[in-house]
């Protein structure tokens, strides 16, 4: 009934504005003072709607009427002022409803009766009967205490102190019947007290609590089920850059025996060297992801290799292998002073110098061997 943009405005000077919730006319008969005189006037719903729809927010609440027939504010005490309004049904019968700012300065006044103070035509059926045919203007209401005052309506009372709107009764309402007037209204319990009084309610304090509780319980459910998931992306993570790592190392490692190659033409290796150097090659192992640095850990193994022949050679009895492209000395093997072949030496049928091993793997110098009866 009350806006959220009126409530936050009234917030700003008084921080708990005190809201009352007043009917103020309905259908039935009401006495109205029509032409100075009191008259029983009869009040069909258009009426009340009219009503409804001439009310204006912020039009001012007086303490009680001014004189007989002057509605104006003229020497008149303001209690309050309309800040909301609603076209409602309480029972079988339609009702308008002001919600009306109390002022601080009036908070503890006991105002539980209201009048309409209205600008309104009516007019005087065959059968004697007075009813309203036009609301012209609202300029107002009169709020007083029901214990001095007597409203026109006689339902024209305080929501919290609701009477039948048939019959008068001094009796204060149950609390069954209060509750069904405000939820009928509307009223929500912020609109009747400050929210410090309504979590000070016990039943309120165990629903927080309550609450409360299940948000936790709800948080680490959600926190188990975050850690689980983070755990799962951290695993698929390192299987994937795993996988993607050994794919990239073969992909790289197809390139070794092509790239070895070049890089022992380069340094100029002996056939025979290149030849062990291949046949060392099943044992290469390398972690490089690009070419670069599979060239760095090819070289090093090349050079762990070049050591290996050289000491195979020594350990043989073997000369050590020249680079290819060395051009021979004389001295070198099968070289003699001249530069020419060496005939001083062991030659074979053709006349060549024999060749690197033959003492070894020849029946005639190695005793070791079967002589080939063929």
């Amino acid at each position: 009934m009350v806006s959220q943009r009126v409530m936050d405005g009234l917030r700003v000077n008084d921080p708990h504005p005190r809201i009352n919730a007043y009917v103020i006319g309905h259908e039935g008969v009401s006495d109205v003072l029509v032409g100075g005189q009191r008259t029983p006037v009869t009040w069909i719903r258009r009426a009340i709607e009219w009503i409804n729809e001439k009310v204006q927010l912020f039009i001012p609440a007086y303490m009680g009427h001014g004189a007989p027939g002057d509605n104006s504010d003229q020497g008149r005490q303001t209690v309050g002022e309309i800040v909301g309004k609603k076209l409602t049904e309480i029972g079988d019968k339609v009702a308008t409803v002001l919600a009306v700012y109390i002022y601080p300065q009036f908070r503890d006044t006991v105002l539980d009766v209201a009048s309409i103070e209205a600008d309104v035509s009516f007019e005087r059926d065959g059968v004697g009967m007075v009813r309203p045919v036009a609301v012209n203007r609202v300029t107002g209401i009169a709020l007083g205490n029901s214990s001095v005052s007597r409203p026109g309506f006689p339902g024209a009372t305080l929501i919290g102190a609701l009477q039948a709107f048939a019959e008068s009764r001094d009796s204060m309402q149950t609390v069954a019947e209060v509750v069904a007037a405000a939820k009928a209204l509307g009223i929500k319990p912020s609109d009747m007290f400050p929210v410090e009084d309504i979590m000070k309610d016990t039943m309120v304090e165990a629903k927080v609590k309550e609450a409360k509780h299940d948000v936790y319980n709800q948080n680490i459910r959600l926190q188990n089920e975050v850690d689980e998931l983070k755990g799962k992306i951290v695993s698929t993570t390192e299987k994937y850059e795993g996988e993607l790592k050994t794919l990239k190392t073969q992909t790289v490692l197809s390139k070794a025996e092509t790239l070895a190659g070049t890089i022992m033409g380069e340094r100029k290796l002996s056939d025979k060297a290149q030849t062990y150097v291949r046949k060392q090659l099943k044992r290469f192992k390398s972690e490089a992801a690009d070419e670069d640095k599979l060239k760095v850990d090819l070289n090093k193994f090349i050079d762990e290799a070049q050591v290996d022949y050289r000491e195979l050679l020594k350990d043989m009895g073997l000369p050590e292998d020249k680079p290819t492209g060395d051009t021979p000395k004389p001295g070198d093997e099968g070289v003699g002073v001249s530069g020419k072949p060496d005939t001083s030496k062991p030659v074979e049928p053709d006349g060549s110098v024999p060749k690197p091993f033959a003492e070894f793997t020849s029946a005639k110098t190695n005793p070791l061997l079967v002589p080939d009866e063929s």
